[in-house]
């Protein structure tokens, strides 16, 4: 069983001790308060830290200090008294102030420039000028001719394109060099060894 405090299990170096106050096994170098009390007849005894704490403490509570004379507690509950509380002090100053009470007008006038002052202040969107947009139509539309003069069609540039991108030139079993395509394999591409 190891020592209830630091939990080193006993050897010669490490003797068990147990505590007088609360009987639980400490080692030796644990248990190294020594208190007196009734409970023991006045006897010093060994006692671990929790006990020799309590022990401490009882002996403070039946001898308590009185480190404040009257008249500083006096003059420190005088004091106290003549802080307002906040409660009050808040209610007072709402209570004094009238409120006047905007007639209808006034509210749908206010409304009013709420509104005006909404839509003017939010931000307006900026077209591109008609130049820049006819510009940019006039050279997709050259390019297209192009490609359409090379014999290009939309549809082969995209295949090409994703081959390029998707296609690796070797072979998805191996990683040697790719030499045939499997149409029935959704068009993977093998070596040689590996097709057959």
């Amino acid at each position: 069983m190891p020592c209830f405090q630091c939990g080193r299990d006993f050897t010669l170096l490490h003797r068990e001790a147990v505590c007088k106050g609360c009987n639980k096994i400490f080692c030796s170098k644990c248990l190294k308060y020594k208190t007196t009390s009734q409970k023991f007849n006045n006897k010093v005894v060994m006692v671990c830290f929790k006990c020799y704490d309590s022990a401490m403490n009882l002996f403070d509570s039946l001898f308590p200090t009185l480190d404040q004379s009257v008249d500083s507690l006096t003059y420190r509950l005088d004091k106290l008294k003549d802080v307002p509380s906040p409660g009050k002090v808040s209610s007072s100053l709402n209570l004094s102030v009238v409120d006047e009470v905007p007639s209808q007008e006034e509210l749908e006038e206010r409304l009013r420039k709420l509104k005006e002052k909404d839509v003017s202040d939010s931000p307006v969107e900026k077209l591109p000028d008609s130049g820049k947009v006819r510009n940019l139509i006039e050279q997709l539309t050259a390019e297209a001719k192009i490609d359409l003069a090379a014999g290009i069609t939309e549809q082969e540039m995209n295949i090409c394109a994703q081959r390029g991108e998707d296609e690796l030139p070797w072979c998805c079993v191996c990683n040697r060099n790719a030499q045939l395509r499997c149409v029935d394999c959704d068009g993977d591409l093998f070596c040689q060894s590996c097709y057959r």
